[in-house]
């Protein structure tokens, strides 16, 4: 579980180590990648946004201007993050983490610092639409992972693409085919379908692969123990009870414009569990959809929607001291806080620290323990 990384750092993290940390910029087109002076900055990898990985950085204005003009977002500039450990008497370890694309460059004058983002590759497919007759078609017996892979290859062509939905996994498209078209937004269809197939996940690792899987739910081995005493490693916690995003109903409307107004609806709703809608009553999201669709997508997508919104009425954020440099969103962790029992939870986002300091904040969400009834 802790791949790319050998097994026995996981031991090692309660004990001193130095933090390695290199970020450099590279394009195609120059002899040797740049090394960037970063003062601060963060890596982030979140299971509920898109892109799934982001980097954001302030580095010292490179004292050649010829370097400053080469970070230039609208060049294809990649931002590569290197991370890893060293030890006495252990060695050294880094992987190469991040392979990102530079969205953003700022220059502050006069404090003489540059502001980076840098995003993985779904910002690249949310910006690619087809033009003039270009179109693709799906049918409801297509499967949903070729046809999320042949939609991304489309906007980027030769992309990697691991597929590991099961093989008849059909997106539901009642009696419709699905057709994207001039201005539609390819990464839009995409995400479509991935709702319409119960609740696939789509998303690029950071390093140019894009991942098409079912999203965890249930807990599994523990790819990191985060505790406080001892040996461990945490520096903070907070466990957070909110209504803020939290729904145990969700809505889903099609609303679109054929001669005359046509509505399309969906719902699910969680029917068992402490946070059925029997248990603790009924809070309900809506989500309306401006693009024709039926009431089996609505309700496709409303249980793949639903299964989200359950899980978020708490949420368990982690400052460590020590970074696990391979765990992701999807893990599983083992949680011991100084009051209750442990337990095991999801990962939902992580963020490290590219200054060195070793930090790493983890947010986690609880495994299902629900089912979910539809309807239209």
């Amino acid at each position: 579980m802790t791949a790319p990384f050998a097994s026995a750092w996981a031991g090692r993290l309660g004990q001193p180590l130095e933090h390695v940390v290199q970020v450099e910029a590279w394009d195609t087109g120059w002899s040797a990648p740049v090394v960037l002076d970063v003062e601060s900055g963060t890596l982030t990898y979140d299971e509920t946004t898109y892109p799934y990985a982001q980097a954001e950085m302030t580095l010292r204005v490179p004292p050649e201007q010829d370097v400053l003009n080469l970070l230039d977002p609208r060049r294809g500039v990649q931002i590569r993050v290197t991370l890893g450990y060293r030890a006495p008497g252990a060695g050294a370890e880094t992987h190469r983490v991040a392979a990102l694309v530079l969205w953003s460059r700022t220059v502050d004058r006069p404090a003489n610092r540059v502001q980076l983002v840098a995003r993985s590759a779904e910002s690249k497919v949310l910006t690619w639409m087809p033009v003039g007759s270009e179109s693709k078609t799906f049918t409801a017996d297509d499967d949903a992972g070729p046809a999320i892979a042949e939609l991304i290859r489309w906007a980027i062509p030769g992309a990697v693409v691991r597929n590991d939905l099961p093989r008849g996994q059909q997106f539901v498209t009642g009696a419709d085919t699905l057709v994207v078209g001039i201005g539609d937004s390819v990464m839009s269809a995409a995400y479509d379908i991935a709702n319409r197939a119960g609740d696939a996940w789509v998303y690029e690792d950071g390093l140019g692969t894009w991942v098409l899987r079912e999203r965890p739910a249930l807990a599994g081995q523990a790819a990191a123990v985060l505790k406080v005493g001892p040996g461990g490693s945490i520096t903070s916690s907070s466990a957070v009870l909110s209504l803020e995003d939290f729904a145990n109903v969700v809505v889903v409307e099609y609303r679109w414009y054929d001669g005359e107004q046509q509505t399309r609806r969906g719902w699910a709703q969680v029917a068992s569990g402490p946070f059925s809608v029997a248990a603790v009553g009924r809070r309900v999201y809506v989500e309306r959809r401006e693009y024709k669709g039926s009431a089996a997508e609505a309700q496709a997508a409303a249980r793949s929607i639903v299964r989200r919104t359950v899980t978020r009425g708490r949420a368990l954020r982690v400052e460590s001291a020590a970074a696990a440099y391979w765990l992701r969103p999807g893990h599983t962790v083992t949680v011991a806080l100084p009051s209750g029992p442990q337990e095991r939870h999801l990962v939902q986002a992580v963020q490290f620290d590219l200054a060195g300091s070793g930090v790493m904040n983890v947010t986690t969400r609880l495994p299902e323990t629900f089912t979910i009834e539809t309807g239209a």
